[in-house]
Order: structure tokens, then C-alpha cells, then sequence
């Protein structure tokens, strides 16, 4: 009850029913073979030699920052894009300065502006997947040195020079995230060390 911020009466009644309910239903006990009250299914291990087998939980940033950067690029692109239609009407095109203030604007978002987020985009599949071991080495390696580029790309803004590294995120980013979706794995699991003949819910017993 610590951890949970309780809003009213009612709330603080569901809260403590749950728990009850919890406490007397599930938890395991030995003088039930280390089961429960409520009865739960017992699985057979199919052969001697099969072993227990789970999904890790991995709490990590990476998921998020991801999505961060696939809303941020996405966001830019149509930013992007609304400022070219903008530039493509005929009483924006007479006015001089403020075509010049568009195309200005229209390159830091569709530049800078797109291969930053897109940068978070890939750091955040790349860093999770090569910690769980989902990807490639040369995947792996190949995001980051793209994320590295993205995040550096805004120096164009600065050095007109490092312009370059735009498009150096951008078209090899997408190729990436092409080989990236064919090589990850659609289920995840992991090998657990097995130590009786029985399993229960996924738990040795």
C-alpha cells in the first residue's frame, strides 16, 4: 500500500480486496507441495532433458526514446512538408524574404530536424536489442554508429559543411530499419537452468 496513491474510500476498498484476495489465493505454501490454494495446472516436462524456458524482463529507457524519435521524425517530415506546400503557392513565391525565411525553416526541419529524432529513433531499438542479444553484431553496431551520426548531424547548422551527415543518417537509417524489423525476433525467450520434472505456470516447482 506504500506504492499506490489511494484516491477515495472506494478506492482504498478495491485496493485492499485485491490484496486479500491475492494473499489467500495465490501465494505458494509448503504444506500444499508448494502450491497454491487455487489449484493451478501442473505441466509435465516433456523428456528429462527439457528445460524451463521464460520471458526476461528488461527495464530499460530504450523503448521509450524510440518513441520519442519515431513521433519527433514523424512530426518533422509533416512540417517539413507543409512548409513546402506553403512555398508553392504563388503569392508566398512573389514575396522574396519570406521564401528565403521558409527555405531556411523548411531545411532545419526537414535536415537537422528529421535526422536528430531519427537518430533517437534507431539509439533506442539499437541499445535494448544489442542488450538482449536480438540483433546482429553488424546490426548492432551499424545502429549506433547511425544514431552517433544523427545526433551530430545538427552541426550543419553551424558548419554548412557537415550538411553531409543528413543524408548520411537518413538513407542508410531507413535500410537499417528495414533489415532491423526482418532480424528481430517476434517472441523472445530465454533458457532457464531446469531442476525437477514438474513446472507450474512457468515456475519450477
Amino acid at each position: 500500500m506504500d506504492h499506490v496513491l489511494v484516491f477515495n474510500e472506494r478506492h482504498a476498498r478495491r485496493l485492499l480486496a485485491e490484496y486479500l484476495r491475492y494473499y489467500h489465493d495465490d501465494p505458494t505454501h509448503y504444506a500444499l507441495a508448494k502450491d497454491s490454494p487455487r489449484c493451478r495446472a501442473v505441466v509435465e516436462r516433456p523428456s528429462p532433458r527439457s528445460k524451463v524456458v521464460g520471458t526476461p524482463r528488461v527495464r530499460a529507457a530504450g523503448a521509450t526514446i524510440a518513441l520519442f524519435g519515431g513521433f519527433a521524425t514523424a512530426f518533422t517530415m509533416l512540417a517539413s512538408s507543409s512548409v513546402l506546400w506553403a512555398l508553392a503557392h504563388p503569392g508566398v513565391a512573389q514575396d522574396r524574404a519570406l521564401v528565403q525565411a521558409l527555405y531556411w525553416l523548411d531545411q532545419g526541419l526537414g535536415g537537422s530536424g528529421f535526422s536528430v529524432p531519427f537518430g533517437l529513433l534507431i539509439a533506442g531499438i539499437t541499445i535494448p536489442a544489442a542488450i538482449l542479444k536480438l540483433l546482429p553484431k553488424w546490426l548492432v553496431l551499424s545502429g549506433i554508429a547511425l544514431a552517433v551520426i544523427g545526433e551530430l548531424s545538427w552541426l550543419n547548422l553551424i558548419m554548412p559543411k557537415a550538411l553531409f551527415l543528413v543524408p548520411l543518417t537518413r538513407f542508410p537509417g531507413f535500410v537499417w530499419l528495414i533489415a532491423a524489423g526482418f532480424a528481430l525476433p517476434t517472441t523472445i525467450e530465454r533458457v532457464a537452468p531446469a531442476t525437477t520434472d514438474r513446472v507450474v505456470r512457468g515456475k519450477v516447482a
